[in-house]
């Protein structure tokens, strides 16, 4: 991992942290075991020079009470250490960066992905708390307002089949994976 590069990813596990790192390039990852796992990550951090920080951790943090809070948790201990922290997202049918990013590397993806900043940060993390502990609606949770999808079932069972399969993957409970739907 460089010295001193303007922004450093923080992600659960060295494997996607080396897959997030090998596919974009120019934004080291620093990986930890899982978002409870944080004792070294602000030496390491401080060891490295950063002074931004971008959280990139999996989807089930707004389905995981215990992931949301350790989220909450991290955050709050990144910027006592006074680092500038930064929250990413991507399409929500993906369940990690790994994921996203291999997706993009075989064309099925085009998306990019939305770093949050300041007080976006905060929102974001406190809207995956709530959708964790069941206190939020969709629309806290990052969804549209009423973001149910029609599909007109006819005869065309494969395109019926693609359409719902798509409206359900957009769900905070349900995601695309591989290109099967997990819960």
């Amino acid at each position: 991992t460089p010295k001193n590069a303007s922004v450093y990813r923080i992600t659960e596990g060295p494997l996607k942290a080396d897959i997030a790192s090998n596919f974009r390039r120019g934004i080291p990852c620093v990986s930890i075991p899982g978002v409870g796992i944080q004792k070294e990550i602000v030496s390491t951090l401080k060891e490295l020079g950063a002074t931004t920080v971008r959280l990139a951790f999996d989807r089930d943090v707004v389905t995981n009470k215990a992931v949301a809070k350790h989220c909450k948790k991290i955050l709050g201990t990144l910027r006592e250490a006074g680092f500038v922290v930064e929250w990413e997202q991507w399409p929500d049918e993906f369940k990690g960066i790994d994921d996203y990013e291999h997706a993009r590397a075989t064309g099925k993806s085009t998306a990019e992905t939305e770093v949050l900043v300041g007080d976006a940060v905060d929102a974001a993390v406190d809207a995956a708390l709530a959708a964790a502990s069941g206190e939020s609606t969709r629309e806290q949770a990052g969804a549209l307002p009423d973001s149910r999808t029609e599909v007109i079932v006819n005869t065309e069972e494969h395109r019926v089949n693609k359409e719902v399969a798509s409206a359900l993957s957009k769900s905070l409970r349900v995601y695309d994976r591989g290109g099967c739907l997990v819960k």
